[in-house]
């Protein structure tokens, strides 16, 4: 069951969140860098990647959004991929907050302990999103089984958009 946000049968939404979560890892790495070197271009640099973690993550949510409006889900299915989206959009505001402290104080300790509670709450979005592909098939197209084969007995699949004759 696929929503509509696609590029040529692909989703976009997956492809999208590597970004997000690369940025917000990196500024994490950043952070630990900086308490390893105490050298401020480590500041700078966690700040920078969680700003263009910020714009990743809002580009992302918008053709998930789309993905969540259009894709055909069954109330349990719709129900984890309102906790992943609540998550997310939480960690987003985490991030905010977090890019809003930093620029007003680049040092501070509360920036540290949020990127970490971030980072905690998206390791568990993704195991939400995992959960909405590999169990409940949302974003995968089904295959189309063809006839049997006679010397196996097995149906022979049939790649998605083509069909037989």
């Amino acid at each position: 069951m696929q929503g509509k946000a696609r590029i040529k049968e692909h989703p976009i939404h997956p492809m999208l969140v590597s970004f997000p979560i690369g940025f917000w890892t990196g500024s994490l790495i950043a952070d630990i860098a900086y308490f390893a070197t105490d050298n401020d271009f480590w500041t700078s640099m966690g700040a920078t990647l969680i700003g263009f973690g910020i714009i990743a993550a809002l580009l992302a949510a918008v053709f998930g959004f789309i993905d969540y409006l259009t894709a055909p889900m069954d109330r349990k299915t719709k129900g984890t991929a309102t906790k992943h989206m609540l998550v997310n959009l939480g960690v987003t505001v985490l991030y905010v907050i977090n890019y809003v402290l930093r620029a007003r104080t680049p040092e501070t300790v509360t920036g540290y302990v949020l990127s970490v509670i971030a980072i905690a709450a998206l390791l568990y979005s993704g195991w939400l999103g995992g959960d909405l592909v590999y169990e409940h098939k949302v974003g995968v197209e089904e295959k189309k089984e063809g006839p049997k084969d006679p010397r196996s007995g097995e149906r022979a699949r049939v790649p998605a958009g083509t069909t037989r004759r």
